[in-house]
């Protein structure tokens, strides 16, 4: 009867303990899910990102030169063979800078943006061969760019960014002149020499690659914090020229590349203002078709201004 007694005691001790150990591990086990859910939704709710639209002003001060190696003597022009024909073109033009970054997914972003001059400034620019001055008139330029980015998000703030891109440049010149006063063409009125206008136009598509940071969404309190770095190569152009309307340029040889930084602040829930700094170079390598030359050519432009982020 006790052997009895003890071995159901045993046996309900035993129970017990499994029953106890048994809910102690579905407990444990409970806590560890419950724990990564947290985990989960922590992580979720920090690697979010939100898309969110912009509008920039800004004031972009743009160095152009063209450059152009003489092959042979010009006598008639006193020129030499060797001798170097290199413009002086610097002026501010008022831009604006529009566009949206859109989630695709957890991975994925898209995003666009369009550069358009808003207000170009009228310049004097020089012309020079061999060092010394040789024609002046007065210019302006028109630039135009749009840009379409994929964005793949390594973490909501480090990205790799590719996609296309279009862009223009459009000169005007007039008002020629010789470096003493005189009218750059001679055998023309006063009257008929303000109606000499050249137009220049550059039209470019390239391939985008390189690196974007976004600090966090826009629209939440506090501080947002962006950059890019952008490399670019055309892969088709067109230049023409109202001097040589039968001739074109297509060779696309050269190379760009974009920098920007920006920050902004909080001013309401969802509307950021802050400011922003970028860079621009644009090179192309020219060519030449008989008689008629386009020059090797540089455009850098500096920009600065504010922007105004939302996300509603």
């Amino acid at each position: 009867m006790k052997q009895i007694t003890l071995t159901t005691t045993l046996f309900c001790i035993f129970s017990s303990i499994t029953y106890a150990s048994d809910g102690l591990s579905e407990s444990i086990i409970k806590h560890n899910d419950m724990i990564k859910k947290i985990e989960q939704q922590k992580s979720s709710k920090e690697e979010k990102s939100e898309g969110y639209s912009f509008f920039k002003t800004a004031m972009q001060h743009i160095n152009y030169e063209e450059r152009y190696v003489y092959k042979k003597d010009h006598a008639d022009r006193g020129i030499k063979k060797g001798d170097v024909q290199k413009n002086d073109f610097s002026g501010t033009n008022l831009v604006t800078i529009g566009g949206n970054i859109a989630p695709i997914n957890d991975r994925y972003d898209f995003s666009f943006e369009t550069v358009s001059t808003l207000i170009p400034q009228e310049i004097n620019e020089e012309w020079t061969v061999g060092g010394v001055a040789n024609q002046t008139d007065k210019a302006t330029i028109d630039f135009t760019q749009i840009t379409f980015l994929i964005h793949q998000k390594y973490t909501p703030k480090h990205r790799a960014v590719g996609g296309i891109e279009f862009k223009k440049l459009a000169f005007e010149r007039y008002d020629f002149g010789l470096p003493n006063g005189d009218n750059a063409f001679p055998n023309l009125s006063d009257k008929d020499q303000t109606l000499v206008n050249i137009r220049e136009r550059i039209s470019s598509l390239s391939f985008d690659a390189g690196y974007w940071y976004e600090s966090g969404n826009v629209g939440k309190e506090g501080w947002h914090y962006n950059a890019k770095a952008l490399v670019k190569v055309p892969v088709w152009q067109n230049a023409e020229n109202t001097s040589a309307p039968d001739v074109s340029f297509s060779d696309p040889s050269g190379y760009d590349f974009d920098l920007e930084l920006g920050a902004s602040y909080t001013i309401v829930p969802n509307i950021d203002v802050g400011l922003l700094a970028g860079y621009s170079y644009i090179f192309r390598k020219g060519a030449s078709q008989g008689n008629v030359h386009w020059p090797e050519n540089t455009f850098q432009a500096y920009t600065l201004g504010l922007s105004f982020n939302w996300n509603l």
